[in-house]
């Protein structure tokens, strides 16, 4: 040990640096601590402003989110529209056919019957026919035999 340590006033300056030599490391530290938290608040005011920024993005992606909802409502509203009026539509055909079809069975069914009833005419015509060539030649016989002829 150095001579001027052993004596009080050097133990008492030797007490004395070491305290400031301590205080200047603690002021270091406390500086060093200082910037950190300086640095740490920093970076806490980036993340608060990104935190309100991301905030303000959601906010913003719920408002498109909202209008695009209510677009597509709109649209598939639209749709609906169009398919009732198919359906509408649809359904008018459904009808038209279907009283065609029956206006077609009664045709078909009147036309078999005018079919018969020229068929029953030309058979009756036919029938006729034979009866008149059969009173004709019933009539040459008997203006033969009665000699007319």
């Amino acid at each position: 040990m150095p001579a001027e340590k052993r004596t009080p006033e050097g133990a008492y300056n030797a007490m004395i640096e070491a305290l400031l030599n301590g205080q200047r490391r603690t002021v270091m530290h406390l500086e060093t601590l200082a910037t950190r938290v300086d640095q740490l608040t920093g970076e806490m005011v980036k993340f608060s402003r990104n935190q309100i920024q991301l905030r303000s993005d959601v906010g913003d992606i719920r408002g498109e989110i909202g209008e695009l909802r209510a677009d597509v409502d709109r649209r598939f509203e639209a749709i609906d529209r169009r398919f009732d009026a198919i359906l509408a539509r649809l359904d008018e055909s459904d009808a038209a056919a279907d009283k065609n079809a029956d206006d077609i069975r009664k045709m078909r069914i009147e036309l078999t019957s005018q079919y018969n009833d020229i068929l029953n005419a030309l058979q009756s015509g036919h029938q006729a026919k034979l009866d008149i060539d059969e009173i004709n030649a019933r009539l040459d016989e008997l203006e033969r035999r009665a000699g007319l002829k």
